[in-house]
């Protein structure tokens, strides 16, 4: 209290009091209940830290505890992995978008950049995968540890002769394990830069090197004893993660919110296997029912299938059955559901459980996963990690000899899958005949390249005419009722933007003069 309150209190305490009660009411009124302070919240701890800090604690358990759970828990593999296929899938389509000074070199980069792509050889450091392949290990370890590093590596000549390759690049897909995290210093000096948990940085804050292992840091102990980290230029590393805070450095994964649950579930689901067992064993119990003791039975210690006892005088046999593991399918299902939830997937994509909804239920979680796909796709892998790419391979075309110049990628995802493939397509068709879709963005929805397909097209239409055969798919000859799209003899289609003309009448025939 203020003096004037003490005063106030040691005159009239009643006063005071009510003055001390409305400033509490008051208190009451400005103030959130998320912010309260009581019984409900006694044992909410939080703390207002950075995104780093909080990220740095247990940063390496987390990690490896969600590894765990890949690795043994079915629900937690099923999440990742429908996160790359949907991500990845078949893989991306690359062309090099060229202007009109460039003539056909697009058409020799995108070339040159997909037989790179397609041949594990050239692409991968390690010689296993392609670049669809790799681009799949990235995400799974995107998504399963927080983040995941691609170094870029440039091959000697040697090796390029050896290994027939066409451009000096190959990448090698590392896991964020790699990163030294013992560099931590602040810089003291003006000017200076500083580390921060194996990422050097310049004076302004922008990442310049990665302190990086010679080898993965949980190899065995024989390489263990000799480990040498060297910093490695930030241009050369692709460093893939979700930056879900300002000033984030480092990934966490998509498994941190559900780790407990899953790890609850998992002791759950084996309790009631073991539950189970027990209530299907049977068990006996021989009385006495005359108290005297020393009747003999046949029976021995363990009851077979099939098996014939001879009991006694006086004594009965009676099964002990354990109680059963009762109805946990609800509680099962709750956990699921906030698994399915914390991950970012449906419930039905987790379990694949599609028996407790109806098909609008079904669309509308296909919807909202259909959005997040379209988040990480055009927020996080297009810009941090393809179109990186993308770059390296221009750079190493051009030390080669290969103009690049005013050429840029032009990346196609792979094609998602219709939930309602005749509606949809109804959908498509109508759009774009309205003018609210292009042509181009219908025919890359489905994950192909539309010069490609409006080449394959060309050719087509031309084998078609010179064979003489009409298709009723063909929309020059076939309307879509089924009707041959016939003009009168002399007509033509008329030009964009002009009103159709009537066809001009045959000529007169010629009038021969009388003779004489």
């Amino acid at each position: 209290m203020n003096p004037f309150e003490q005063l106030l209190a040691a005159i009239a305490p009643r006063a005071a009091l009510r003055r001390q009660a409305a400033r509490l009411q008051l208190e009451q009124m400005r103030r959130y209940d998320a912010a309260a302070r009581g019984r409900r919240t006694d044992s909410w701890v939080t703390q207002g830290s950075s995104a780093d800090a909080a990220t740095a604690r247990g940063f390496g358990v987390m990690r490896d505890r969600a590894r765990d759970l890949v690795r043994n828990n079915p629900y937690a593999r099923k999440a990742v992995e429908s996160w790359v296929t949907n991500l990845i899938g078949s893989g991306w389509s690359f062309k090099a978008k060229q202007a009109r000074k460039n003539g056909k070199q697009g058409e020799r980069v995108t070339e040159i950049m997909r037989a790179w792509m397609a041949d594990p050889r050239q692409c991968d450091y390690e010689g296993l995968q392609n670049f669809d392949g790799l681009m799949a290990q990235a995400v799974r370890c995107w998504k399963e540890a927080g983040e995941v590093l691609i170094r870029m590596r440039t091959p000697t000549r040697a090796t390029m002769r050896r290994l027939g390759m066409t451009i000096p690049l190959q990448l090698q897909v590392m896991e964020g394990d790699w990163i030294d995290e013992s560099h931590d210093t602040v810089g003291t000096e003006t000017g200076a830069g500083f580390t921060k948990r194996g990422i050097v940085y310049d004076a302004e804050g922008r990442r310049e090197a990665f302190w990086i292992y010679n080898y993965h840091p949980g190899e065995g102990a024989v390489q263990a004893v000799s480990q040498v980290s060297n910093t490695v230029p930030a241009e050369q590393i692709i460093h893939l993660f979700t930056p879900e805070r300002p000033g984030m450095t480092r990934g966490v994964s998509c498994l941190s919110p559900v780790m407990v649950r899953l790890k609850d579930l998992g002791d759950l689901l084996d309790a009631r296997l073991m539950k189970e067992k027990i209530a299907a064993c049977m068990s006996v119990a021989i009385t006495d029912l005359d108290g005297i003791g020393d009747q003999k039975s046949t029976i021995g210690d363990r009851v077979e299938p099939g098996a014939v006892v001879r009991l006694g005088p006086g004594q009965d046999i009676r099964t002990i059955s354990p109680p059963g593991a009762g109805e946990l399918d609800r509680v099962i299902k709750t956990f699921l559901l906030e698994i399915a939830a914390g991950v970012g997937i449906t419930y039905e994509e987790l379990t694949g459980d599609y028996s407790g909804g109806s098909f609008t239920q079904g669309r509308m979680g296909w919807i909202g996963f259909q959005r997040r796909l379209a988040s990480d796709t055009w927020q996080v892998l297009a810009p941090l990690l393809f179109d990186r790419v993308a770059e390296w391979a221009f750079n190493a075309m051009a030390a080669v000899g290969v103009a690049t110049d005013g050429l840029s990628a032009d990346w196609t995802p792979p094609r998602r899958e219709l939930y309602d493939p005749q509606s949809e397509t109804s959908s498509t068709l109508s759009r774009v005949r309205a003018g609210l879709l292009p042509p181009q963005e219908a025919i890359r929805l489905d994950g192909y390249e539309p010069d490609e397909v409006l080449k394959l097209y060309s050719e087509w239409n031309a084998q078609l005419d010179a064979a003489g055969v009409v298709l009723d798919s063909d929309p020059r000859k076939v309307s879509a009722a089924g009707l041959t799209q016939a003009r009168p003899s002399g007509s033509a289609l008329p030009p964009t933007g002009e009103p159709p003309t009537e066809p001009a009448p045959p000529p007169a025939p010629a009038v021969r003069p009388p003779a004489g």
